[in-house]
């Protein structure tokens, strides 16, 4: 069986290809038991497995597929009125189990390290930052408009690399390597994972980790992620009873990223996003759009004049 405090991932050749394919092989069940068993080995999302497991969860472990994935519900209710008890009774009836999906052809090191970011979104959706509308059958919900689902989408992503980078450097430093060389062998994150363990030998580390933020904003991989973005507002939009935008425009509701984060409880604000010499997140990068067809959709989509009202 695989220990977090063994596993040779650093090492090369057939020892490195040897433990490779020992976790490929490995039953689902023993996946997951590992996987948890490292991010427990850091405080801050040992915090998040207990949320976790208090609530359940479904991890699906597929040879092909995306790297990572949480799946968020999309709560659908027959009539309005208070959610509350709706929700209560799809999670007593195991309706609501956390979600999430891995490709185990990436390998273990990869994998822990995307595990770390999927567990980020999970922790995200509990605090309410997804802003995903409970939809009532035959109603229009309301729901944020399609600049402000991008842009959300965005923020949500860059947060949940960072913290991920930063917990992998947290669990190297504690002697438990697999999360940060799953980073550096990361196609899609080495450099940004190189950038912050450049970055934290000459400042501190939530500089590093704002640097690391920025950093996502100008990689390369922000333009998929506007289109994903984009996708699932217009994907939205043709769930609706309508596609009528003159019926859906009273509906929609435009959001601003410092007011998003404000929503948080203080303790729980990513030092790294109230810096007070940093850029506003309602200034240049965050606030532009990289992709010039997002840009030109954005615009023809329309933008609220009515901003979101949270808890409510």
């Amino acid at each position: 069986m695989l220990r977090a405090e063994n596993l040779p991932y650093s090492v090369h050749g057939k020892s490195r290809l040897k433990h490779y394919m020992q976790y490929v092989l490995m039953p689902s069940a023993e996946k997951t038991k590992w996987l948890l068993g490292l991010v427990r080995k850091d405080a801050f999302f040992s915090c998040i497995v207990d949320e976790l497991e208090a609530g359940g969860y479904d991890i699906k472990h597929r040879f092909y597929g995306r790297s990572g994935a949480y799946i968020p519900h999309t709560i659908k209710l027959k009539k309005e009125g208070d959610p509350t008890e709706a929700l209560k009774a799809l999670k007593a009836a195991g309706k609501l189990k956390a979600r999430f999906a891995f490709s185990a052809r990436y390998g273990g090191v990869q994998q822990a390290h995307y595990f770390l970011h999927e567990l980020m979104h999970f922790w995200q959706d509990q605090r309410g930052l997804y802003l995903r509308p409970v939809q009532v059958e035959g109603k229009i919900p309301i729901m944020l408009d399609a600049e402000s689902r991008v842009r959300v989408t965005c923020f949500l992503e860059a947060m949940a690399e960072v913290e991920a980078i930063r917990a992998s450097w947290r669990l190297k430093e504690a002697g438990y390597n697999a999360a940060w060389q799953g980073a550096l062998s990361s196609l899609d994150w080495c450099k940004l994972a190189r950038g912050y363990a450049a970055d934290i030998v000459t400042m501190s580390e939530p500089e590093a980790a704002r640097r690391a933020f920025d950093r996502w904003y100008q990689s390369s991989h922000r333009a998929y992620y506007e289109k994903r973005g984009l996708l699932a507002y217009e994907r939205m939009l043709k769930s609706l009873p309508t596609q009528d935008a003159m019926e859906i425009k009273p509906y929609l509701r435009h959001v601003n990223l410092d007011d998003l984060l404000a929503t948080l409880p203080e303790e729980d604000r990513p030092e790294y996003l109230v810096l007070g010499n940093a850029i506003p997140l309602s200034g240049k990068p965050y606030s532009v759009f990289d992709h010039s067809d997002i840009a030109l959709k954005i615009i023809k989509h329309g933008i609220s004049e009515n901003m979101w009202i949270y808890n409510n």
